[in-house]
């Protein structure tokens, strides 16, 4: 009876040692998992900044091109002026979307008009000239970031 007990208080203890090992295990299981998740984020950011900058690349010869200059001003007057006004009236809101909308249309058909021009072979343009949506959206992007770390559209920057 004695030894009954004894092998019974035995296995018991093992069997709170075994629990004990494979709870430390699942900790450390769950520990990595969280520092991978927290990682895996700056992984993420690491890879967005790094398109970020190959997109910029990209446009930077249209950024630069005398030819299109007058384009630049335009996309920067609708972008800029009409991100500039916007409140909390969902109607606005609304507009200027619209109108947002509505230039990267515009952007998008004249690239292609460009595009065409330049398969044809036509004198005066460039590829670089073809990437005014581009860079209608990254302006629109930028404004747009630069606005919300500033706290609002209305107010000082």
């Amino acid at each position: 009876d004695q030894h009954q007990k004894e092998k019974a208080a035995k296995k018991q203890i093992q069997a709170e040692q075994q629990a004990k090992a494979q709870e430390a295990l699942r900790r450390k299981e769950d520990a990595k998992r969280v520092e991978a998740a927290k990682t895996e984020y700056v992984a993420k950011a690491q890879k967005l900044v790094q398109q970020l900058v190959a997109v910029r690349q990209s446009i930077e010869p249209f950024d630069n091109n005398k030819a299109v200059s007058k384009r630049r001003l335009n996309m920067k007057k609708i972008i800029r002026g009409k991100i500039n006004t916007l409140s909390e009236n969902a109607a606005k809101i609304q507009q200027v979307a619209s109108e947002v909308s509505q230039a990267i249309s515009e952007a998008r058909s004249e690239d292609e008009g460009i595009k065409q021009a330049l398969e044809r072979g036509d004198a005066g343009y460039t590829a670089d000239m073809a990437r005014g949506k581009r860079y209608l959206v990254d302006l629109l992007a930028s404004n747009t970031i630069q606005r919300v770390q500033a706290e609002g559209f209305n107010g000082p920057r």
